[in-house]
């Protein structure tokens, strides 16, 4: 048997097909479409906000409900009182 003999010049190879343009980048989320306590983008089909737990206490009536993006809010007769966002930071409001 006879090694083969190696050539010296490389082989052309056929030139690559174009590649197809990118899609649109979508919009920017609106404000509409973004948590109000962390700002994190938010579908609109996900549900937003589901109750947790609901009672009356001396200041009124209070519930505690999580946000479709994972934040924690506390509401003391409909008024956001304190929140935890997704991302574990605190947040007190006025």
């Amino acid at each position: 048997m006879t090694p083969l003999a190696r050539t010296s010049t490389p082989l052309p190879l056929p030139p690559l097909p174009p590649l197809p343009p990118l899609p649109p980048a979508p919009p920017p989320p609106s404000d509409d479409n973004r948590c109000p306590v962390c700002r994190e983008p938010v579908r609109g089909e996900a549900r937003w906000w589901t109750l947790r737990s609901q009672h009356r206490s001396s200041q009124g009536e209070v519930e505690y409900v999580a946000g479709g993006c994972g934040c924690l809010v506390v509401l003391v007769n409909g008024e956001m009182i304190k929140a935890v966002p997704s991302n574990g930071s605190r947040t007190r409001l006025p």
